[in-house]
C-alpha cells in the first residue's frame, strides 16, 4: 500500500494495491510486509505519551511498575468474534520484553496461541 503525507501530518492518503479482472476487483488493506512484526515504546504518566495502533493490527502491553491505568480508544464497538490472543514469546514474532522474570498473565493471556496458527484478517 502506497501512504501519502498530506499538509496535515496527522492525515494520510492511502493508496492501496487493486487487483482485477473482468469479474470485477479486490485490494489489499493491510500492510502484509507488517504482519508478524513487533514494535514497541515505553510509555509513562510523565511522559504523557500516547501510543496509536491502527484498525488491523495486534496490540499488547506490560505493566512495568506496581499498578498501571491503560485507557483505551477505538474506533468501533468490541466485538468478541474477531478477537484473537497471541502468546506473548511467539518464537516467529520474538518480541523483546523488557522483563527479567515471569509476568504475571491473566486467565485469557494464559490460553493465547501462536500467530501462526490463529485465524487471520489479513
Amino acid at each position: 500500500m502506497k501512504v501519502t503525507l498530506t499538509a496535515i501530518p496527522e492525515v494520510l492518503v492511502a493508496e492501496p494495491k487493486v487487483f482485477g479482472d473482468n469479474r470485477g476487483f479486490f485490494f489489499e488493506s493491510s500492510n502484509q510486509a507488517e504482519f508478524g512484526k513487533w514494535v514497541g515504546e515505553i510509555l509513562s504518566a510523565d511522559s504523557k505519551k500516547q501510543l496509536w495502533v491502527q484498525e488491523g493490527f495486534a496490540h499488547g502491553f506490560l505493566v512495568l511498575s506496581e499498578t498501571a491505568k491503560f485507557f483505551y480508544q477505538a474506533t468501533h464497538y468490541y466485538a468478541s468474534d474477531f478477537k484473537r490472543n497471541i502468546v506473548l514469546n511467539d518464537p516467529a514474532i520474538a518480541i523483546q520484553w523488557s522483563i527479567e522474570s515471569e509476568p504475571t498473565l491473566s486467565a485469557k493471556d494464559q490460553q493465547a496461541k501462536i500467530l501462526a496458527i490463529l485465524e487471520s484478517f489479513a
